[in-house]
Formats: structure tokens, C-alpha cells, sequence
């Protein structure tokens, strides 16, 4: 006879299994019990031990998923999918009420800005802005130039 795992590597192997079926579509609870060969309850009973829940276990995986694929280009659509959404605009105020905005306007925030060019970079012009110099500096600076 086997020793029962403890309530910490059986939340583990939950969170495991969850981030395992989730790309699939068949992440469910009764999915998740079958795997591990017990009743969905006595699932639900040994997570309340952990203080856990399997809808907090699912809610942090797809969190952690969803901040990966929004980093992509993958379409939002095919990221709903992956995230157990059967539809867009499911998973569209699912990120919204998680986030705080919605997935489009996240991806933008977390674009990096485009990298600064040297000047000894083929095809960069240097551009003096006269606006932003003092007429008696750029004065002289023209005197020390000549």
C-alpha cells in the first residue's frame, strides 16, 4: 500500500494536471479527478486542506498562461481557446476583469519600446533641433565650428 502524497505535492500534481489539459479544452474538474483516480469531491475535500480550491488553481494557471500567450502575436482568439474560453468575448471580460483592461490594450503596454540607434548605424541622420538650443549657444557653437 502506497503513502498518500502530501496536501502540498497534491496541490502540485493538481496545478499540473490543470496546466497539462488546459490547452486542450477538456480542463474540468471531473477531468482533473479521473486523472488522479479519485471522486471530484475528495478532490475538492484535499484541496480545502491546502486551503485551495481547484477554480483558484484554474484561475492562477490561466493567469500565468495568458501573461506568456499575450506576449506573442498569437491571435487573441486562438489564446481564448487555449485558455478553456469557448468564446472570445468570454475571455475578453475574463481578462478585462482580471487585468484591469482589456487584452489588446495590455499587449500594448507591455510592448518594449524600439531600441535606440547609434549614430555609426547605416541610414541614421542626427538632426539638430534649433528650437531646443538658445540662440548664443548655437551662436557659438557655429563660431566654433568655422
Amino acid at each position: 500500500m502506497g503513502v498518500a502524497p502530501s496536501p502540498a505535492d497534491f496541490q502540485e500534481s493538481v496545478a499540473r494536471l490543470i496546466g497539462l489539459y488546459l490547452p486542450s479544452g477538456r480542463c474540468s474538474i471531473k477531468t482533473i479527478a479521473q486523472r488522479l483516480g479519485i471522486h471530484r469531491s475528495t478532490l475538492n475535500k484535499r484541496l480545502i486542506r491546502t486551503n485551495q480550491s481547484y477554480l483558484r488553481l484554474l484561475q492562477a494557471a490561466r493567469i500565468e498562461r495568458a501573461t506568456q500567450l499575450c506576449r506573442t502575436n498569437q491571435p487573441l482568439r486562438d489564446i481564448a481557446r487555449e485558455l478553456g474560453f469557448a468564446d472570445l468575448s468570454v475571455f475578453s471580460r475574463w481578462f478585462t476583469a482580471t487585468y484591469g483592461r482589456s487584452a489588446s490594450a495590455w499587449r500594448k503596454a507591455q510592448t518594449p519600446p524600439a531600441p535606440v540607434r547609434r549614430a555609426s548605424e547605416p541610414g541614421l541622420r542626427i538632426v539638430l533641433r534649433t528650437d531646443l538650443v538658445r540662440e548664443s549657444d548655437a551662436d557659438a557653437w557655429r563660431q566654433s565650428q568655422a
